[in-house]
């Protein structure tokens, strides 16, 4: 017999540690401690790279600096792409994408993996 909590940790989503690093997002794993290195592209005009300041994935924030105005821009990130996100950022290879994201305030986002 599986014990309630064995299933509950089977099916439950554990988010990866997140912070910001040279402008980019580095997600470590949980369990095996493997670091992953994404950057965002964020439709503002038209898709382009941002910097990024900090990341805070339980409480859903973003912070990064706009390229043209050097403004820090705040963003709420949408629970069905945390979710996204860490199902993803592991099988995720480099050069490749999770595309699909979109902040509270509807800006497309775009993380590419990047190591």
């Amino acid at each position: 017999m599986i014990r309630l909590k064995t299933l509950l940790e089977q099916t439950e989503i554990a988010l990866p540690k997140t912070y910001a690093y040279n402008g980019h997002i580095v997600m470590i794993d949980p369990i095996s401690k493997i670091d992953y290195h994404y950057e965002l592209n964020v439709d503002l005009i038209k898709d382009i790279t941002v910097s990024i300041k900090t990341i805070d994935l339980k409480n859903r924030d973003i912070t990064y600096k706009h390229p043209i105005t050097g403004k820090l821009l705040t963003a709420e990130l949408n629970p069905a792409d945390i979710s996204k996100i860490s199902k993803q950022y592991k099988s995720i290879e480099i050069g490749d994408s999770i595309e699909g994201l979109k902040t509270a305030d509807d800006r497309e986002l775009l993380l590419t993996r990047i190591k």
